[in-house]
């Protein structure tokens, strides 16, 4: 399968979501969990979508082969971004990939 059939496919899969979700909820978070969009969906008040992943917060800080942390977080880090969520939904405020100390963009 070529590597392009694979962001093609996901960015298809986020796109449906976007249009979906947009007119049925207040407000919708396409948070990336493994790879970012690889293109910019049209700007909406009741939409958003950050441009870094959710792996990027903690990716390979745990050597062993099963990893202990609750939700592959550190708790501090799950706070942080449980905090992060809640000023989206409540005061509009972006969440932000400064706020975590142990974010690391993977090559």
């Amino acid at each position: 399968m070529h590597s392009t059939y694979n962001t093609t496919e996901f960015d298809k899969v986020v796109s449906y979501l976007y249009f979906f979700t947009k007119k049925r909820f207040k407000k919708v978070l396409l948070f990336p969990i493994f790879q970012k969009f690889s293109f910019n969906l049209p700007k909406d008040s009741n939409v958003y979508m950050p441009n870094f992943c959710m792996a990027d917060i903690e990716f390979k800080k745990i050597e062993q082969e099963v990893d202990p942390r609750a939700n592959h977080m550190s708790d501090e880090n799950n706070i942080i971004f449980y905090n992060t969520i809640n000023n989206w939904i409540q005061n509009n405020i972006l969440p932000d990939k400064s706020l975590f100390s142990t974010y690391e963009e993977r090559q």
